[in-house]
């Protein structure tokens, strides 16, 4: 129902922190039907620890986001595993004095560098946000994607070190 109403009003992106082990044929086609509208869809992959992901961040039109601690390592609950795409912090979150902790505060993290790509070029699809995002990820485990941190930490900068270990420091602007 939610994602319907995103696409009756024409939101652009989409956060999703909840989760089931089983894929449902009605929020798929919610899903399909809001990416092909051009929604950026953002879900938490879970926090069992293990290499599952849950839905709807196991469908390949979400952008499935685990967790990182402060030491840039996965966090110890973070689901992992190929499905992940990018990784923000999901630990020490202090809301109203409780240190929180979960993927699903890995979200918006991810959606408020998506959002400032989006106002900086408002003709940016779902698509070319995701590509941004991958170009300008802190890569922080094998070089590349890989099932532990996807394409890295979510960033606005490109400082993550190429395959000779040099650091590029490129600032990515998205203008018009």
């Amino acid at each position: 129902e939610g994602i319907n109403w995103a696409i009756d009003n024409h939101i652009n992106i989409v956060l999703m922190s909840f989760g089931g082990n089983g894929k449902s044929l009605l929020l798929e086609e919610a899903i399909n039907e809001a990416y092909s509208q051009g929604i950026l869809l953002i879900a938490a992959a879970g926090n069992d620890g293990g290499p599952i992901i849950i839905y709807p961040a196991g469908y390949d039109k979400v952008c499935s986001i685990g967790s990182i601690n402060q030491d840039l390592t996965k966090s110890v609950f973070s689901n992992y595993g190929e499905s992940v795409e990018f990784v923000a912090s999901g630990e020490n979150i202090i809301i109203e004095g409780s240190n929180l902790r979960g993927t699903s505060f890995s979200v918006p993290h991810v959606a408020i560098v998506a959002a400032s790509l989006l106002s900086e070029n408002t003709k940016l699809n779902n698509q070319d946000i995701r590509n941004l995002l991958q170009i300008s990820a802190r890569d922080l485990g094998a070089f590349g994607k890989d099932n532990e941190f996807g394409w890295g930490l979510v960033s606005l900068n490109n400082d993550s070190p190429s395959e000779n270990g040099d650091y590029n420091n490129t600032i990515y602007t998205y203008g018009n």
